[in-house]
């Protein structure tokens, strides 16, 4: 089960959120090529043995852990409207304002174009929400250009319960569409959970 975890949840790195898209690999020659771009280099990587022990550690000792997909609201729009490079940069911001607010045991991946998964180990759903919340509230105070720009998220967060794994990073994506047709620039939770 612990492979189909892996699998599932695409290509992290623990303690950093890797920018590139899931199942690129980014080598030294390519980080050298874009200097100006640090955290979309971050090694890209499944998830290894210590982070498929999570699920193991969860499921021996009953040690919670949230799951959370998060996703840029809006974003083919914004991209739209003012252009693939001002939505790189968002990205990339966004990128090092998630790294910079989640702990060093923290998992976080982008695994789509505005789309990012976050793995929080030993904390419950309730505990994880007050977290992600102040960097909701971060990210839409955020200015991404001379023009005042700003971008807002929503996501689905769930707790792991020792379900299928598969069944988790669907619930929290169902949990996410939730999020963004109730108006966006929120959080859906597992309500069953709490």
């Amino acid at each position: 089960a612990g492979d189909d975890f892996r699998l599932t949840l695409g290509h992290v790195e623990r303690g950093a959120v890797g920018l590139g898209h899931a199942g690129d690999e980014v080598d030294d020659e390519q980080r050298e090529q874009r200097p100006h771009e640090p955290l979309a280099h971050a090694q890209v990587a499944g998830l290894g043995v210590d982070d498929a022990a999570e699920v193991h550690r969860a499921r021996r000792y009953g040690t919670p852990f949230t799951l959370a997909q998060i996703e840029i609201d809006s974003f083919g729009r914004f991209c739209t409207e003012h252009g693939n490079e001002l939505g790189d940069i968002v990205r990339t911001r966004l990128g090092r304002l998630l790294s910079e607010s989640m702990r060093e045991i923290d998992i976080a991946g982008r695994i789509g174009v505005d789309s990012f998964l976050l793995v929080l180990p030993n904390v419950s759903m309730k505990d994880a929400l007050v977290g992600l919340e102040r960097l909701r509230v971060l990210i839409e105070t955020q200015e991404f250009s001379n023009a005042s720009l700003r971008v807002t998220i929503s996501g689905g967060i769930t707790e792991y319960t020792g379900e299928n794994p598969d069944a988790l990073v669907d619930r929290a994506a169902s949990l996410l569409v939730n999020a963004r047709d109730a108006g966006q620039n929120r959080y859906c939770l597992d309500l069953d959970i709490i």
